[in-house]
């Protein structure tokens, strides 16, 4: 299968900063032979799944024309803010390499600690994430449940529904270094549903005990019910898992974290959507009995060496 391609947009300097410190994660390996000119071949490895990535590398003065043609195709564009003079100018990148739909991941990172706040809304209408990096400790907190910086951006990477990847077979995946991105991929519905107003969703809400928890319940089966359309064929013959499924689950769990910044969003619609995506992604990807055993087999599985974490 052909690689799947990665658009790094920013200067040198700081492309060099990035590459750098995604690669002592060990969940990112060099493949291949030589670096071919502007592109960098990694192998991305969770323990659910292998990608091979093209990091194609481009600077912001590239006129729009090309940088609309590299990232045709492209599965995920990673924009460094201080590479561009101006917000305009950033815009004007970000509008040219192609709207929302033609990503399956879009971030905006910042090296030199530009105030989220004031970027938030600004990547929420454009579909992107804000990442602030620390080049210079980009190891710190990979080990947190909520993560930032660096192991934030890794958490993202290993969330994309990336075109190359393919699964692993279950008797390696005891094997494999990294955390499952899959059940990180669960926690952005937890962790959204905690940061409403109302925090997540108590004990007697989730088993059914109030008339709230049955209204939820009920719109909980609806959104799994759409939650996933059928594949085309595109999973695996066991029908376990996909890469169509696995991006429609991160365009939910997107859509969601946004309806909530946004307040449109009740505290009983935020509990069950967060429950339908956790629910249907334990179910997609087999995550349950077997899968704790298998943590246990591999000395603790799920927070394991490396990678920094799951998916986004």
């Amino acid at each position: 299968a052909m690689a799947a391609r990665m658009v790094l947009l920013g200067s040198p300097e700081d492309r060099a900063g990035v590459m750098e410190s995604l690669q002592l994660y060990e969940c990112f390996s060099r493949r291949g032979g030589d670096r071919r000119d502007g592109v960098v071949e990694l192998t991305l490895g969770t323990k659910y799944y292998l990608a091979d990535i093209d990091v194609v590398a481009l600077d912001p003065a590239e006129p729009d024309e090309a940088l609309g043609s590299a990232c045709d195709g492209a599965d995920a564009l990673v924009v460094l803010l201080e590479s561009f003079p101006d917000r305009g100018a950033v815009a004007s990148a970000v509008a040219a390499a192609g709207d929302e739909d033609s990503f399956a991941t879009r971030l905006l990172l910042s090296r030199a600690g530009a105030p989220e706040d004031e970027w938030l809304g600004w990547c929420i209408e454009r579909g992107m994430e804000f990442i602030g990096v620390d080049n210079q400790r980009p190891l710190e907190g990979r080990d947190a449940r909520e993560k930032e910086g660096y192991p934030r951006l890794v958490e993202a990477l290993q969330a994309t529904a990336w075109s190359s990847m393919r699964r692993l077979p279950r008797q390696e995946e005891a094997q494999a270094p990294t955390r499952a991105p899959a059940r990180a991929a669960a926690d952005v519905a937890g962790d959204a549903a905690a940061a409403a107003p109302g925090g997540a969703p108590d004990a007697d809400a989730a088993a059914g005990t109030t008339a709230s928890a049955r209204a939820a319940a009920e719109q909980l089966a609806k959104w799994e019910e759409g939650l996933f359309p059928d594949d085309g064929g595109e999973g695996d013959d066991d029908g376990e898992f996909g890469p169509a499924q696995f991006e429609a689950l991160m365009r939910e769990a997107m859509k969601m974290k946004e309806a909530i910044a946004s307040g449109s969003m009740s505290d009983e619609e935020r509990r069950a959507r967060a429950a339908a995506v956790a629910s249907r992604l334990a179910q997609t990807l087999g995550i349950g009995v077997d899968d704790d055993d298998d943590d246990e087999d591999d000395g603790g599985g799920g927070g394991g060496g490396g990678g920094g974490g799951g998916g986004g």
